[in-house]
């Protein structure tokens, strides 16, 4: 028998020449690892600054970029910003936890404990 992961959450098993046929057929890619299937999702909290009052803040990672982004009200627009160190902790903190219950790929991980720069 072997496991097959379609998803990080779904897995099935198949037998051993069931799954070499939809290997064959293209069904099934072999040797996928599954933290390739997790979709990179905005990491998101709100903070408190001094000139521009409470701001939705939004981590997003696109291939090896991470982006910051804030938003002031709810119809303005999302606006790109450089993170300061308290910045870096909050997204650290809420990406350890979001790694631990497999929502988040190790790259991006990997981006993250290096503050962005490239790994």
């Amino acid at each position: 028998m072997v496991d097959v992961c379609f998803t990080s959450n779904a897995k099935i098993r198949l037998p051993a020449q069931q799954f070499e046929k939809r290997v064959a057929e293209g069904s099934i890619l072999p040797n996928l690892n599954p933290s390739l299937l997790i979709m990179p999702r905005p990491i998101g909290w709100t903070k408190t600054d001094q000139e521009l009052g409470k701001l939705k803040v939004e981590a997003r990672f696109f291939g090896n970029r991470l982006s910051f982004h804030h938003q002031a009200a709810r119809f303005d627009n999302w606006e790109e910003f450089e993170p300061n160190e308290e910045d870096w902790d909050t997204l650290q903190r809420l990406s350890e936890n979001k790694f631990q219950r497999g929502k988040m790929s190790q790259k991006h991980m990997n981006l993250v404990k290096a503050r962005g720069r490239k790994v």
